[in-house]
């Protein structure tokens, strides 16, 4: 049952090739992935409980979204460097205009 409901497989076939290694590995990864979810789940808690704070005032501390959420400074740390490509850019406005064009 867990290869349907956990592995998304579809038929037996798929489960009668599944070595026993290779269910115990991806039984262990599920578990992972169910430690991820929880861990979202309690930072999205946590990010909801430090946009509320209000200073002394009784004003919100955040009250721009990019004040509590530095895109740039998440990139950087992240190491993500973003570039803008020209050809990209093009070619997704070809395709815009191709699609409203119906072809």
């Amino acid at each position: 049952m867990n290869c349907f409901r956990y592995f998304e497989m579809l038929s037996f076939s798929e489960v009668d090739e599944l070595e026993l290694t290779e269910y115990f590995w991806l039984l262990e990864s599920i578990q992972w992935k169910k430690l991820d979810e929880e861990y979202r789940i309690h930072r999205l808690a946590w990010v909801d409980r430090q946009v509320n704070i209000m200073d002394k005032k009784s004003k919100y501390v955040y009250t721009e979204f990019n004040k509590f959420f530095n895109e740039k400074e998440v990139k950087q740390t992240l190491g993500l460097k973003v570039k803008s490509d020209k050809r990209l850019k093009m070619l997704a406005r070809l395709a815009k205009e191709a699609n409203e064009k119906g072809g």
